[in-house]
């Protein structure tokens, strides 16, 4: 019998083993997410129920299983719709966005990351909406639509300077910089690898980055 004291951890303890096995024993890693899941849900660690569905969607979408991803991804948005928590809404939707993307349907894709924007901005979440911010400017950036680029990136990167996301930050500056090179401006985009170059030797973890 479970202390319901503990069941918090141990939720999360079976959510981080499912985590590790997903490339070792993918059956095993599911059984455990499954367990996590369902234990969740009973106990009702709502947040945590949410977490372990969309964590699932995360699982497949690694593993291309397109079909599962987008699954369990509308399962977290019609959960997180009844439960009130907007944070998993606006997570589904970049979700179920990347997924299109990764097929190939760029335009559809970039529909889901709006929605997933506007809920960010309705719940004020700020890491979603420069996620998101971030996924809009990607796209526009492949569309050659440069100036929707930047606005997105501007975006983001304001945000994630806010928060000191170190990471997003470099990612931003050299995609501005992409984006200047194409448009002619080399002294600005210069500028942006520069700034994105000398924040990744300023950080180790940083050089895959760039």
């Amino acid at each position: 019998t479970l202390n319901i004291n503990n069941d918090s951890i141990i939720i999360e303890n079976l959510f981080l083993k499912s985590e590790k096995l997903l490339n070792i024993d993918g059956s095993e890693a599911f059984n455990l997410n499954d367990k996590a899941i369902k234990l969740a849900l009973t106990r009702g660690y709502i947040e945590l129920y949410l977490k372990g569905l969309f964590s699932r969607s995360i699982f497949h979408l690694d593993l291309y299983h397109y079909d599962s991803a987008n699954f369990f991804a509308e399962k977290c948005i019609a959960k997180s719709t009844e439960f009130k928590v907007p944070e998993y809404i606006g997570k589904s939707y970049n979700q179920l966005g990347r997924s299109l993307v990764r097929r190939g349907d760029l335009k559809r894709g970039l529909t889901y990351y709006l929605k997933a924007l506007e809920v960010f901005e309705v719940d004020r979440h700020l890491s979603g909406i420069g996620a998101s911010s971030m996924r809009i400017g990607n796209y526009y950036l492949r569309e050659k639509n440069y100036d929707r680029a930047i606005k997105y990136f501007n975006k983001a990167l304001l945000i994630f300077e806010g928060n000191n996301r170190s990471d997003m930050i470099c990612a931003l500056l050299n995609n501005l910089g992409i984006v200047y090179y194409s448009l002619e401006n080399y002294d600005t985009a210069f500028y942006y690898y520069n700034s994105s170059l000398q924040l990744a030797t300023n950080h180790e973890k940083l050089y895959r980055v760039i």
